[in-house]
């Protein structure tokens, strides 16, 4: 280059800088994720899995050094075999997600068949679905293991929401509880050019809002096991670093058993740097000050300074524009949880399952129920007095749940921090302590929760069996319709439409003022009410207006967190780059379990045991439960009581017949599904 040669500039079009632009953001995302992953402490899956088996067989007096040697030959060649699923896996679903429009060939088409839709929500829509190409498998095991909930989100939603943080944050729990058994299970992740796919375990006794809705109210005794799961399910979430922050009955699940399980981690925290939605926000900006790209959004952001506008200008001036970005990842996340968050909600779930209502019901709507629950005090909160029976200690519990934060009950340790001082950890473990010391659990076996019996088992029939999760409407699949950025439909058009159909003017102006604002569960029971209220309708009028209510009410949208998505020059191509790259690292596939001890056998309850221990152990097992059904002990300072009388030699041979169980159960060669 000779001095003095003036260089020429390039000036690149406006849509070609946002492409690069976009682009850039996600690759930068992309490996900082990635390597922040592979640089952190600790063994990798994989070797966390042979140290598990290496474990368990060095423990085990019964496994000779060929059968050592057999085993882990075994265990390598499946990681192998695991190692190139997810490869392939990771293939398909990128080539279907750049083709951005889906010929059918993605992974869920080709991996999965429908069987069913069980319920639709704000994400998206959950469908029974089977893994193909085991159909000729005969053993019922094995096919309810092909039975799964898939979880589908449409990345539109979820972009035009910016939910990238809070996406990954979900993938990334529900990868980070695969041991945990209070936590519905993952199998895999994948994506295609319209959706997110989560493949998960089927819990076919549905949520427990549909066993709260059968049963209006639960004894206390059943609803005190209920409780307990919840507590535990809450306390696993903490453990592994999360804050579910959505607890509510339907994001409990009932499994074949009866059990619980926490679900849907949709708004789950963790502090890290990479679930936080201004880190990807923060990306785009700078690149835009970079690149020297200026939009002017829609009409509304060019015609006045809107509400939108201001919380997306305070945004910027909330993330620093100088420092490194590692600087900033340091001290975005500085907060903590003083008490364990989800503990009060579960005071109030115990306060439904007794009572039959929520302990805030307003007649009024969700707007009374909000000023109830701020002018809430423990002090002055009173139980009805026409249910008669719930004991005072269970009352005194629902009462220590239902208080502020700073008095709730939870942890020592939270209690001791100073709010001041520099906080290292946001969660401590066992943080439901001062629950489970509370008089009203006083006898309950905390660490055998998952070998009771709840009080509600599901009748099944097969493994795909879905009837707790028969609604009275049936659930539309919306993914089979347009994107959800088309307009909606327009007033003359919804006009003309209800002419056609028969109606007359006045019945028209009065439907426009239905679907003119949108509508929470509570105004479209009203307009329901309405609607019945016309005398001069019939049954299939009315039938229609519902309708068509619930088809374009809905249907005004909020406008695009992103002023890139809200400008008409640039949304379209930034909305295309982000379907294609902004999830590039979503899939996952579960590894298999590792290879079990040699000479195994299942009992009825998929309990592995060695075969010389099946007769002894059997007798024992069925010994066991059948004493404990007739519910003839008690415990008193955790001892087993032996009473006088006719059930003296029950108790004792109840109480023998525990210890032999529990000896034999912790046994190397014993395990529930996974290595103890």
């Amino acid at each position: 280059m000779n001095p003095g040669v003036e260089v020429p500039v390039l000036f690149y079009p406006q849509d070609v800088k946002v492409r690069a632009m976009e682009k850039a953001a996600t690759a930068k995302a992309h490996f900082e994720t990635y390597y922040n992953d592979l640089l952190q402490d600790g063994p990798s899956p994989r070797s966390a899995r042979l140290d598990g088996m290496r474990s368990v067989l060095d423990s085990s007096p019964m496994v000779l050094p060929e059968d050592r040697k057999e085993l882990e030959t075994a265990f390598f060649q499946q990681e192998t075999h695991h190692l190139r699923q997810s490869r392939v896996l990771k293939w398909e679903s990128l080539r279907a997600a750049n083709r951005l429009v889906d010929n059918g060939q993605g992974p869920c088409v080709k991996n999965y068949s429908t069987l069913k839709n069980l319920g639709k929500g704000s994400f998206g829509v959950v469908r029974l679905v089977r893994e193909k190409g085991d159909g000729d498998l005969q053993s019922g095991q094995r096919r309810q293991k092909n039975v799964y909930a898939m979880k589908v989100i449409r990345k539109t939603d979820m972009i035009r929401s910016s939910q990238e943080g809070h996406l990954r944050a979900e993938r990334d729990f529900l990868i980070a509880s695969e041991t945990s058994e209070w936590i519905v299970q993952l199998i895999s992740s994948f994506q295609d050019a319209t959706n997110l796919y989560l493949v998960m375990e089927y819990m076919p006794g549905g949520d427990f809002l549909g066993l709260l809705i059968r049963e209006n109210i639960l004894e206390e005794h059943v609803a005190r096991h209920y409780v307990a799961e919840m507590v535990v399910c809450v306390e696993e979430a903490h453990r592994l670093g999360f804050i579910h922050r959505d607890v509510k009955p339907d994001n409990f699940l009932i499994d074949a058993h009866g059990h619980l399980k926490i679900s849907d981690f949709g708004l789950a925290f963790d502090g890290r740097w990479q679930h936080d939605t201004a880190y990807y926000l923060w990306q785009r900006d700078d690149l835009m000050r970079n690149l020297g790209i200026a939009v002017e959004g829609d009409a509304t952001d060019q015609k006045e300074d809107t509400k939108t506008s201001k919380a997306h200008k305070r945004h910027q001036d909330r993330i620093p524009l100088v420092g490194s970005l590692l600087d900033w990842r340091a001290t975005r996340n500085r907060t903590y949880a003083k008490s364990v968050v989800g503990t009060s909600h579960i005071g109030i779930i115990l306060y439904e399952c007794l009572y039959g209502c929520t302990p805030f019901l307003a007649e009024g709507g969700r707007h009374d129920t909000k000023k109830k629950i701020l002018a809430h005090d423990a002090s002055t909160f009173e139980f009805p007095r026409d249910i008669p029976g719930v004991s005072y200690e269970c009352q005194h519990l629902i009462l220590q749940l239902l208080q502020n934060q700073e008095c709730r009950l939870s942890s020592p340790k939270y209690r001791s921090q100073d709010p001041l001082a520099p906080q290292h950890y946001v969660f401590a473990e066992d943080d439901a302590i001062d629950i489970k010391n509370h008089p009203w659990f006083q006898y309950l076996d905390w660490n055998h929760l998952h070998r009771m019996t709840p009080g509600f088992v599901p009748h099944l029939h097969a493994s795909d069996d879905t009837r707790y999760f028969d609604e009275d409407e049936p659930v539309s699949d919306w993914s089979e319709t347009v994107e959800s950025e088309e307009p909606v439909i327009s007033p003359h058009k919804m006009k003309r439409l209800l002419r056609r159909e028969g109606f007359c003017s006045r019945s028209i102006g009065s439907f426009m003022g239905y679907i003119a604002t949108p509508f929470d569960t509570t105004r479209l029971r009203q307009i329901d009410q309405r609607i019945e209220g016309k005398a001069h309708f019939s049954e299939e009028d009315k039938h229609v207006l519902k309708y068509l209510v619930r088809k374009f009410g809905c249907k005004e949208r909020k406008g695009a967190r992103d002023i890139l998505l809200r400008d008409p020059t640039t949304r379209r191509d930034v909305m295309n780059v982000r379907k294609q790259k902004a999830f590039v690292d979503y899939t996952w596939k579960r590894a298999p379990a590792p290879p079990c001890l040699p000479v195994a056998a299942v009992d009825d309850d998929g309990v592995c045991y060695h075969e010389e221990m099946t007769e002894t152990y059997q007798q024992e097992r069925h010994a066991y439960e059948a004493y404990a059904a007739q519910g003839t002990y008690w415990e008193l300072d955790g001892q087993y009581e032996i009473g006088g009388g006719p059930y003296a030699m029950v108790n004792t041979m109840y109480w023998q017949g525990q210890q032999q169980y529990e000896q034999r159960l912790d046994r190397p060669y014993f395990w529930d599904g996974q290595y103890r």
